[in-house]
Protein backbone atom coordinates (compact mmCIF):
# COMPACT_ATOMS: atom_id res chain seq x y z
CA UNK A 1 0.00 0.00 0.00
CA UNK A 2 1.25 3.65 -0.91
CA UNK A 3 2.19 6.04 1.58
CA UNK A 4 -0.96 8.21 0.17
CA UNK A 5 -3.24 5.61 0.95
CA UNK A 6 -2.06 4.76 4.18
CA UNK A 7 -2.61 8.65 5.30
CA UNK A 8 -6.18 8.73 3.77
CA UNK A 9 -6.90 5.71 5.70
CA UNK A 10 -5.63 7.54 8.90
CA UNK A 11 -8.99 9.33 8.80
CA UNK A 12 -10.95 6.29 8.87
CA UNK A 13 -8.78 3.76 11.28
CA UNK A 14 -5.82 4.23 13.61
CA UNK A 15 -2.40 4.97 11.85
CA UNK A 16 -4.23 3.82 8.64
CA UNK A 17 -3.01 0.26 9.57
CA UNK A 18 -5.78 -1.87 7.23
CA UNK A 19 -3.46 -5.27 7.62
CA UNK A 20 -4.11 -4.53 11.61
CA UNK A 21 -7.06 -3.65 11.57
CA UNK A 22 -7.96 -6.87 9.16
CA UNK A 23 -6.96 -9.02 11.40
CA UNK A 24 -8.89 -6.94 14.38
CA UNK A 25 -12.02 -6.91 12.84
CA UNK A 26 -13.57 -10.44 14.59
CA UNK A 27 -12.83 -8.33 18.16
CA UNK A 28 -13.93 -5.40 17.28
CA UNK A 29 -17.41 -6.76 15.85
CA UNK A 30 -17.46 -8.69 18.93
CA UNK A 31 -16.70 -5.81 21.10
CA UNK A 32 -18.17 -2.83 19.63
CA UNK A 33 -20.83 -4.09 16.89
CA UNK A 34 -22.61 -0.92 16.30
CA UNK A 35 -19.71 1.27 15.93
CA UNK A 36 -18.02 -1.28 13.70
CA UNK A 37 -20.65 -2.20 11.31
CA UNK A 38 -21.02 2.31 10.90
CA UNK A 39 -17.49 2.03 9.84
CA UNK A 40 -17.75 -0.87 7.46
CA UNK A 41 -21.19 0.36 6.08
CA UNK A 42 -20.41 3.79 5.51
CA UNK A 43 -20.12 4.65 1.91
CA UNK A 44 -17.25 6.91 1.62
CA UNK A 45 -14.73 4.33 3.87
CA UNK A 46 -16.27 1.66 1.27
CA UNK A 47 -15.26 3.46 -2.40
CA UNK A 48 -11.79 3.99 -0.64
CA UNK A 49 -11.42 0.45 0.08
CA UNK A 50 -11.98 -0.21 -3.90
CA UNK A 51 -10.27 2.68 -5.10
CA UNK A 52 -7.46 3.90 -2.69
CA UNK A 53 -3.85 5.34 -4.37
CA UNK A 54 -1.83 2.28 -4.86
CA UNK A 55 1.88 2.25 -5.28
CA UNK A 56 3.32 2.86 -8.80
CA UNK A 57 4.89 -0.39 -10.30
CA UNK A 58 8.58 -0.19 -11.40
CA UNK A 59 9.22 -2.72 -14.22
CA UNK A 60 12.82 -3.58 -15.05
CA UNK A 61 14.02 -5.15 -18.07
CA UNK A 62 16.75 -7.18 -18.62
CA UNK A 63 18.03 -7.24 -21.84
CA UNK A 64 20.72 -9.79 -21.96
CA UNK A 65 17.86 -12.31 -20.24
CA UNK A 66 16.78 -15.28 -22.04
CA UNK A 67 13.21 -16.24 -20.76
CA UNK A 68 12.28 -19.88 -20.42
CA UNK A 69 8.78 -20.93 -21.02
CA UNK A 70 7.54 -24.42 -19.25
CA UNK A 71 4.36 -25.91 -19.20
CA UNK A 72 2.58 -27.06 -15.99
CA UNK A 73 -0.38 -29.35 -14.76
CA UNK A 74 -2.84 -27.43 -13.55
CA UNK A 75 -4.54 -30.65 -11.26
CA UNK A 76 -1.47 -31.62 -9.65
CA UNK A 77 -0.06 -34.87 -11.11
CA UNK A 78 -3.68 -34.60 -13.85
CA UNK A 79 -2.94 -32.24 -16.74
CA UNK A 80 -6.61 -32.85 -17.23
CA UNK A 81 -9.64 -32.06 -15.37
CA UNK A 82 -11.10 -35.18 -17.05
CA UNK A 83 -8.36 -37.26 -15.12
CA UNK A 84 -8.05 -35.22 -12.20
CA UNK A 85 -11.91 -35.93 -11.78
CA UNK A 86 -11.83 -39.56 -12.42
CA UNK A 87 -8.70 -40.54 -9.69
CA UNK A 88 -10.94 -38.23 -7.68
CA UNK A 89 -13.95 -40.93 -8.21
CA UNK A 90 -11.91 -43.70 -7.57
CA UNK A 91 -10.08 -42.42 -4.51
CA UNK A 92 -13.80 -41.70 -3.36
CA UNK A 93 -15.05 -45.47 -4.38
CA UNK A 94 -12.00 -47.12 -2.56
CA UNK A 95 -12.05 -45.02 0.28
CA UNK A 96 -15.80 -45.72 1.21
CA UNK A 97 -15.29 -48.15 3.90
CA UNK A 98 -11.75 -46.94 4.83
CA UNK A 99 -12.05 -43.56 5.52
CA UNK A 100 -14.60 -41.98 8.58
CA UNK A 101 -15.33 -39.09 7.19
CA UNK A 102 -16.54 -40.11 3.60
CA UNK A 103 -18.38 -43.34 5.28
CA UNK A 104 -20.58 -40.84 7.43
CA UNK A 105 -21.24 -38.93 4.44
CA UNK A 106 -22.21 -41.60 1.79
CA UNK A 107 -23.67 -44.11 4.18
CA UNK A 108 -24.44 -42.18 7.85
CA UNK A 109 -25.76 -39.44 6.92
CA UNK A 110 -27.04 -38.89 11.05
CA UNK A 111 -23.71 -38.32 12.14
CA UNK A 112 -22.85 -35.29 9.81
CA UNK A 113 -21.40 -32.43 11.82
CA UNK A 114 -18.67 -29.73 11.75
CA UNK A 115 -15.94 -32.25 13.24
CA UNK A 116 -16.75 -34.96 10.29
CA UNK A 117 -16.53 -32.16 8.10
CA UNK A 118 -13.12 -30.72 8.88
CA UNK A 119 -11.65 -33.80 9.07
CA UNK A 120 -13.38 -34.80 5.67
CA UNK A 121 -11.52 -31.83 4.20
CA UNK A 122 -8.30 -32.68 5.83
CA UNK A 123 -8.09 -36.42 3.92
CA UNK A 124 -8.98 -34.75 0.51
CA UNK A 125 -6.23 -32.19 1.11
CA UNK A 126 -3.84 -35.01 2.21
CA UNK A 127 -4.67 -36.44 -1.24
CA UNK A 128 -4.23 -34.02 -3.47
CA UNK A 129 -8.30 -33.16 -3.65
CA UNK A 130 -7.89 -29.92 -2.27
CA UNK A 131 -11.50 -28.04 -2.27
CA UNK A 132 -10.30 -25.48 -4.44
CA UNK A 133 -9.10 -27.65 -7.27
CA UNK A 134 -12.21 -29.81 -7.58
CA UNK A 135 -14.51 -26.97 -7.57
CA UNK A 136 -12.25 -25.61 -10.53
CA UNK A 137 -12.34 -29.20 -12.02
CA UNK A 138 -16.40 -29.34 -11.61
CA UNK A 139 -16.89 -26.03 -13.83
CA UNK A 140 -14.63 -26.94 -16.01
CA UNK A 141 -15.73 -30.63 -16.95
CA UNK A 142 -19.56 -30.68 -15.90
CA UNK A 143 -19.41 -26.70 -16.33
CA UNK A 144 -21.36 -26.12 -12.65
CA UNK A 145 -19.53 -22.95 -10.35
CA UNK A 146 -19.20 -23.27 -6.91
CA UNK A 147 -20.38 -26.91 -6.68
CA UNK A 148 -20.17 -28.22 -2.91
CA UNK A 149 -17.83 -30.47 -1.29
CA UNK A 150 -20.58 -32.84 -0.35
CA UNK A 151 -21.91 -32.98 -3.99
CA UNK A 152 -18.77 -33.41 -5.52
CA UNK A 153 -18.32 -36.55 -3.42
CA UNK A 154 -21.52 -37.58 -3.69
CA UNK A 155 -21.34 -37.24 -7.28
CA UNK A 156 -18.13 -39.16 -7.55
CA UNK A 157 -19.37 -42.19 -5.66
CA UNK A 158 -22.58 -41.97 -7.91
CA UNK A 159 -22.97 -39.96 -11.30
CA UNK A 160 -27.02 -39.49 -10.80
CA UNK A 161 -26.07 -37.60 -7.90
CA UNK A 162 -27.00 -33.89 -8.94
CA UNK A 163 -24.11 -31.36 -8.14
CA UNK A 164 -25.70 -28.39 -6.08
CA UNK A 165 -24.18 -25.50 -4.89
CA UNK A 166 -23.69 -24.46 -1.15
CA UNK A 167 -26.56 -21.95 -1.26
CA UNK A 168 -29.01 -24.48 -3.18
CA UNK A 169 -28.23 -27.44 -0.75
CA UNK A 170 -29.41 -25.51 2.47
CA UNK A 171 -32.61 -23.75 0.36
CA UNK A 172 -33.50 -27.06 -0.13
CA UNK A 173 -32.71 -28.43 3.42
CA UNK A 174 -34.37 -25.47 4.85
CA UNK A 175 -37.59 -25.67 2.63
CA UNK A 176 -37.73 -29.61 4.01
CA UNK A 177 -37.59 -28.68 7.41
CA UNK A 178 -40.25 -25.99 7.19
CA UNK A 179 -42.45 -28.22 5.47
CA UNK A 180 -42.43 -31.10 8.21
CA UNK A 181 -42.56 -28.24 11.22
CA UNK A 182 -44.40 -25.07 12.00
CA UNK A 183 -42.22 -21.97 13.39
CA UNK A 184 -43.24 -19.05 14.80
CA UNK A 185 -41.84 -15.76 12.95
CA UNK A 186 -39.32 -15.76 15.74
CA UNK A 187 -38.11 -18.74 15.50
CA UNK A 188 -38.06 -18.05 11.23
CA UNK A 189 -35.69 -15.29 11.90
CA UNK A 190 -33.45 -17.84 13.66
CA UNK A 191 -33.96 -20.67 11.33
CA UNK A 192 -32.81 -17.92 8.53
CA UNK A 193 -29.85 -17.22 10.12
CA UNK A 194 -29.00 -20.56 10.55
CA UNK A 195 -29.33 -21.21 7.06
CA UNK A 196 -26.42 -18.42 6.69
CA UNK A 197 -24.46 -19.76 8.56
CA UNK A 198 -25.01 -23.38 6.89
CA UNK A 199 -24.22 -21.76 3.25
CA UNK A 200 -20.72 -20.64 4.18
CA UNK A 201 -20.38 -23.56 6.83
CA UNK A 202 -22.36 -27.15 6.15
CA UNK A 203 -22.68 -28.18 9.02
CA UNK A 204 -23.78 -26.41 12.34
CA UNK A 205 -22.89 -27.42 16.22
CA UNK A 206 -25.09 -25.86 19.05
CA UNK A 207 -21.18 -24.62 20.31
CA UNK A 208 -21.56 -22.49 16.97
CA UNK A 209 -24.84 -20.58 18.74
CA UNK A 210 -22.43 -19.31 21.05
CA UNK A 211 -18.82 -18.86 18.85
CA UNK A 212 -20.32 -17.25 15.99
CA UNK A 213 -21.05 -13.29 16.58
CA UNK A 214 -24.22 -13.59 13.93
CA UNK A 215 -25.80 -15.41 16.84
CA UNK A 216 -23.94 -14.63 19.74
CA UNK A 217 -24.88 -10.85 19.65
CA UNK A 218 -28.93 -11.79 19.42
CA UNK A 219 -28.08 -14.50 22.84
CA UNK A 220 -26.55 -17.22 21.66
CA UNK A 221 -27.47 -20.63 22.34
CA UNK A 222 -29.02 -19.36 25.84
CA UNK A 223 -31.67 -17.51 23.53
CA UNK A 224 -31.99 -20.65 20.99
CA UNK A 225 -32.82 -22.69 23.39
CA UNK A 226 -35.65 -20.20 25.05
CA UNK A 227 -37.11 -20.08 21.28
CA UNK A 228 -36.43 -23.58 20.27
CA UNK A 229 -37.10 -25.46 23.80
CA UNK A 230 -36.16 -29.33 23.58
CA UNK A 231 -36.37 -28.93 20.19
CA UNK A 232 -32.78 -27.25 19.35
CA UNK A 233 -30.77 -30.24 19.43
CA UNK A 234 -33.08 -32.38 17.52
CA UNK A 235 -33.85 -29.26 15.09
CA UNK A 236 -29.77 -28.55 14.42
CA UNK A 237 -29.27 -32.81 14.29
CA UNK A 238 -32.07 -32.95 11.14
CA UNK A 239 -30.51 -29.88 9.62
CA UNK A 240 -26.98 -31.77 9.58
CA UNK A 241 -28.68 -34.71 8.15
CA UNK A 242 -30.96 -33.15 5.71
CA UNK A 243 -27.92 -31.46 4.23
CA UNK A 244 -26.22 -34.68 3.62
CA UNK A 245 -29.00 -36.73 2.51
CA UNK A 246 -30.38 -34.34 0.67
Amino acid sequence: MSADARDEFKNWIADGNVAKFAVELPQRVRDNFDETMKLLRDKNFQQLLTDYPRAKRVFWVGYEVKDEVSSRKLFGKWEKPEDYLEAFGRFIRDNVNQLEAIRILLKRPQDWKPDVLTELKRVLRANDFDEKRLRNAHEKVYRKSLADVISMIKHAANEQEPLLTASERVTKALEEMRAFHTFTPEQQKWLSLIGEHLKENLSISEEDLDYQPVFAQRGGRARARKLFRKELQPLIERLNYTLVAA
